[in-house]
């Protein structure tokens, strides 16, 4: 990105982004265009990459949300390859976007939804052939909920079950 920054991201809509993703090869035009955008948008979310462990922390001091290391990522699903070769077989098959079989999906529950106050249970996941493997609410993740937790508005209900079964789940949430 070129400098000066702020005028380039105002530029670039940062007004209407829901985020920032700062990912080019040079950790100095990473960490300025984080300072940039934290200035700019003070709320923003930003996603950072981290090409060398030094840069991790400047970027977080710079107003990171979340950085990555593509290096660190790397290694560590080689590792898990090594360590648990099924584990991370069934997670790439579960995030591959062009699975038929498996897919792991977020889904909103809006406001006007009709599984608002609606316990797990009651939503008929069995009948769907699918499950709730977590709920991201306020800003958590509530990991394998019970068939008496709640549905909220504004919840993100992470799903799993064969695409077509998910997607119909999430056009039914959205109603």
């Amino acid at each position: 990105m070129c400098r000066p920054c702020a005028e380039t991201l105002r530029a670039a809509g940062i007004d209407r982004a829901a985020a920032v993703l700062v990912s080019t090869g040079n950790d100095a035009d990473n960490v300025y265009t984080a300072l940039s955008a934290r200035a700019t948008a003070p709320e923003i979310p930003i996603i950072a990459r981290a090409n060398t462990d030094e840069a991790f922390e400047r970027l977080i001091v710079a107003g990171a949300t979340r950085v990555f290391s593509p290096h660190a990522a790397g290694a560590q699903h080689m590792a898990s390859h090594v360590l648990k070769p099924n584990v991370t077989r069934a997670l790439s098959e579960l995030l591959d976007e062009k699975s038929k079989v498996m897919t792991i999906e977020e889904v909103a529950i809006g406001a006007a939804s009709v599984f608002v106050d609606r316990t797990i249970g009651d939503l008929g996941l069995c009948q769907q052939g699918v499950e709730v493997m977590a709920i991201g609410r306020d800003g958590e993740q509530q990991f394998l909920p019970t068939r008496d937790e709640t549905a909220r508005a504004q919840d993100v209900l992470v799903m799993i079950g064969p695409p077509p079964n998910v997607r119909q789940f999430a056009e039914q949430a959205s109603q």
